[in-house]
């Protein structure tokens, strides 16, 4: 599945939480995608994940709240944070779930950091990107916005590589 929404503009779903609190949520169609991937692979729907992430960002206030020192936070502080929770849970989702084969077989390291992205630009039909990623469908479809097989080398960015 290539991701189609990319940055913008920003989508406002209602999701209901613990059964019957019904709130909005405005994130990016890349984000609502990532969301919507977590919950199939974690047997989830949107809601049960949201109620979720709700418990857990209600607990981590919770404690926060009686450390030495804490300062009370006003109910707009507490609200703003709800879909910052939502991103930062995506981000460490996929974080936690990368690992070196996954990366390899996605394209990742090639200096193209673009590769399955919503900035990876398709190839013409030299199978140059241009000097923006693949656009070769994957082979594999269990990995989402992959678009590049397996060994397939990145010419975005030439042969430039950071050595460390």
């Amino acid at each position: 599945m290539r991701p189609s929404g990319g940055v913008g503009p920003l989508e406002s779903r209602n999701v209901v939480m613990d059964g019957h609190k019904r709130t909005s949520i405005r994130l990016e169609p890349s984000m609502w995608q990532a969301l919507e991937a977590i919950g199939q692979r974690e047997g989830l729907t949107i809601n049960a994940l949201c109620s979720l992430i709700k418990e857990r960002l209600d607990r981590q206030r919770e404690r926060a709240a009686l450390e030495p020192g804490a300062k009370p936070q006003t109910a707009a502080e507490k609200k703003s944070t709800f879909t910052s929770a939502v991103r930062v849970l995506i981000a460490s989702y996929f974080v936690q779930a990368a690992t070196e084969p996954g990366h390899q077989k996605a394209g990742h390291g090639l200096g193209d950091p673009f590769v399955g992205t919503p900035f990876d630009l398709p190839r013409d039909a030299s199978g140059d990107s241009g000097g923006g990623g693949g656009g070769i469908p994957s082979e594999d479809p269990g990995l989402p916005g992959s678009t590049r097989p397996a060994g397939v080398k990145s010419r975005a960015l030439g042969d430039a590589r950071m050595e460390m």
